[in-house]
């Protein structure tokens, strides 16, 4: 075909749009595995948060339950005490009578 014929037809040839399609597979074969692991560092980083975030609320819950408690007993391995709560926390709710046994390692 001669390029004065081809003059008004629109569109892309086969070896145009196979390098197209080419190109388009190598970008995506080096980008996908970055996006992985960026993926894979995120939910890690978040997971790392959680984490910390857990450790703080069950700080402050001891805090809370070390703190109304009344006077402790135990010997040298575990201490015993009871507490009377005004907030709930994770083991019991507000009001409740709760024993707690800690045991020292």
């Amino acid at each position: 075909m001669t390029p004065s014929a081809r003059r008004g037809e629109r569109g892309f040839s086969l070896v145009e749009t196979l390098i197209g399609v080419a190109v388009a597979a190598l970008v995506a074969a080096l980008v996908l595995p970055m996006a992985t692991r960026a993926v894979r560092d995120n939910f890690a980083l978040a997971d790392r948060g959680l984490d910390q975030a857990d450790r703080a609320a069950a700080e402050a819950q001891f805090r809370r339950l070390l703190q109304s408690a009344g006077p402790l007993r135990g010997d040298g391995a575990t201490v015993d005490l009871t507490a009377d709560l005004d907030e709930p926390v994770a083991c019991a709710p507000a009001g409740a009578d709760v024993g707690v046994r800690l045991q020292i390692v």
